[in-house]
């Protein structure tokens, strides 16, 4: 009697256990994954991974071009694989299940690299970071920090917007050249003054053609004859 006691005193403590350790587990999973998203900030691509509450996490890089965060206790839901686009450097963005060492539920995000860049992780509150470095391009450069390229030798000039020729700076060698001045223009004859005529207008009068004698319109009266002689 005293042994079917002890069996039965031993199968309630284990009932009671089990039902303590289910809430424990349920509430160790109690932190969702609400969603992730990419943005710039400056000079870096951000992913923000997004849980319902702050969470520990877990980061580790297995190789060059991939970054792991780990979520503990955190459920993946149901967030399709390749949820967002790329934003160089960051190629993909996926979200795995995956069980810890020690056991627990983990909901991993790996985040893939185009080519090997620093990277860093930080939270604050119930969001994570995931900055990596952009390579610095052409116009993300500061105006004036290329070197211009100088003239070749034959080059006259540049050609500015309006289509006028310029002189380049760098093709002035010695001193400088006058600059070209226009034209004088030719001496005016002076103007005889009046009543004064010089050889020339002499000259042309005197070889324009003169002008025919007047024809009579009527005869002249003729005296008639007296008979005498004077």
């Amino acid at each position: 009697m005293a042994g079917v006691l002890a069996v039965a005193v031993a199968a309630t403590l284990t009932a009671d256990v089990d039902r303590d350790a289910a809430p424990a587990a349920g509430r160790e999973r109690r932190a969702e994954l609400r969603a992730i998203s990419t943005k710039l900030d400056g000079a870096r691509s951000q992913v923000l991974i997004e849980s319902s509450e702050p969470v520990a996490y877990v980061t580790s890089q297995p190789d060059p071009l991939t970054v792991l965060v780990d979520l503990r206790n955190v459920s993946a839901g149901m967030m399709p694989p390749g949820v967002l686009g790329p934003m160089p450097p960051v190629s993909d963005v996926r979200v795995e299940e995956a069980v810890a060492g020690d056991g627990a539920i983990v909901a991993r995000v790996r985040v893939k690299l185009a080519h090997p860049a620093k990277h860093r992780v930080r939270s604050s509150r119930n969001v994570i970071y995931v900055e990596v470095d952009r390579p610095v391009v052409a116009h993300d450069a500061a105006p004036g920090a290329g070197t211009a390229a100088p003239a070749s030798p034959g080059s006259s000039g540049a050609q500015d917007p309006s289509g006028s020729a310029r002189v380049a700076p760098a093709m002035v060698a010695g001193p400088v050249a006058a600059v070209a001045q226009p034209p004088s223009p030719a001496p005016v004859a002076p103007t005889p003054a009046s009543g004064i005529f010089d050889a020339s207008m002499v000259k042309s009068a005197l070889q324009q053609p003169a002008p025919p004698p007047p024809v009579p319109t009527s005869m002249p009266e003729v005296p008639p004859p007296t008979g005498r002689f004077q």
